[in-house]
């Protein structure tokens, strides 16, 4: 089956691996080390699929492909042969269909421009052979890795190894739009985030059939960014603390501030942000307690027979929509029934219910 590890360096940050060894199998056997092969897509894919895909990922915006991961591939050709094919060296022996390429093929990539064989502004491509990677670095395995198969099958990969980070921190970040959450993505990755997933409406509305809402109700799109640090922390203390001031910037303000908190590298616009975000939750805070004393004075103000209903619906011109869900949780809690709250002026409302 191909799916033993062979041989780890740790000192050299490799690994050989047959190519049916799967990604959670490896990184599973080198989590004591320390080590992990930081290529997500996504599946529990083997890795010889992997490299015959090139496959990529969340986790692209830090680690890029599998391309860049690997440093040499055990192939056999279609004649038989049995060739490693290895990062900046000429295969030996040279099979026949590598000599057909590199006389006739390779001499016709090299005499196009670069620029043709990858589309503009393209940060992976996945359609036909690599050889735009092929021309800039003048290496076989290049052309190998992502060939789906057709050029050789793949039994054995020498692979690029990384250190597990000492700490992850991820945050759900909101968007009344698919343009502001593509923004919001632009910023994760010149921040240096590690992986961003972008949910759009469509996947949200899927989401919200299981029960329970991620994101506000107006959501359009939502962004999932993971940063990682070099010092191990607390995560649960930080998040109890955070959480709240994160999710009152979603409520409130604009989320790009709790992105920007999470990705900064200076201390002084880190305090900043972190200083708006406090103000942000301060502020939440005052709104929905206010919004909580003006339903709750609409409900002293029903006569008897109306607070024994099985539910409430309450409505306010001047309350938050950002913040009507938070009171409505308090509302049932307190009365025990299912509450709507509804915030909004003439022919535009928003409920939430609970």
């Amino acid at each position: 089956r191909m799916n033993r590890v062979v041989e780890v360096n740790a000192e050299d940050l490799d690994v050989l691996v047959e190519a049916g060894v799967t990604r959670k199998q490896l990184n599973t056997y080198l989590r004591d080390q320390g080590l992990f092969f930081p290529i997500d897509p996504g599946a529990d894919a083997s890795l010889g699929g992997m490299a015959a895909t090139n496959a990529s990922g969340a986790r692209t915006l830090r680690y890029g492909s599998t391309r860049e991961w690997v440093r040499a591939a055990e192939c056999v050709f279609a004649d038989g042969t049995r060739v490693i094919v290895r990062r900046g060296e000429h295969p030996a022996p040279m099979p026949a269909a590598v000599d057909r390429f590199l006389s006739s093929v390779a001499s016709s990539a090299r005499a196009t421009s670069p620029v043709l064989l990858k589309r503009r502004g393209v940060r992976k491509e996945s359609s036909g052979y690599a050889l735009g990677e092929f021309v800039r670095s003048d290496d076989l395995l290049d052309l190998i890795i992502g060939s789906e198969g057709t050029l050789c099958l793949i039994t054995a990969l020498e692979l690029a190894l990384d250190s597990i980070p000492a700490a992850t921190a991820s945050v759900l970040a909101a968007f009344p739009s698919l343009d502001s959450a593509v923004d919001g993505a632009r910023a994760s990755r010149d921040g240096g985030a590690s992986a961003s997933e972008l949910l759009d409406r469509t996947f949200l509305d899927v989401a919200a059939l299981g029960g329970g809402r991620l994101v506000p109700p107006e959501t359009e799109s939502a962004l999932l960014v993971e940063v990682e640090g070099a010092a191990a922390v607390d995560a649960s203390a930080i998040a109890f603390r955070l959480a709240p001031r994160i999710n009152a910037a979603g409520r409130l303000g604009h989320p790009q501030a709790a992105l920007d908190l999470l990705l900064t590298e200076d201390s002084a616009e880190a305090e900043r942000l972190a200083a708006e975000l406090e103000t942000l939750n301060r502020e939440r805070q005052m709104v929905e307690d206010r919004i909580l004393r003006e339903a709750l004075a609409q409900v002293d103000e029903w006569p008897e027979a109306k607070r024994r209903r099985r539910g409430y619906v309450l409505a306010g011109e001047e309350w938050h929509r950002g913040v009507i869900g938070i009171v409505a949780s308090r509302l049932v809690e307190r009365f025990h029934r299912p509450i709507v709250l509804v915030a909004g002026a003439e022919r535009e409302w928003t409920g939430s219910g609970r």
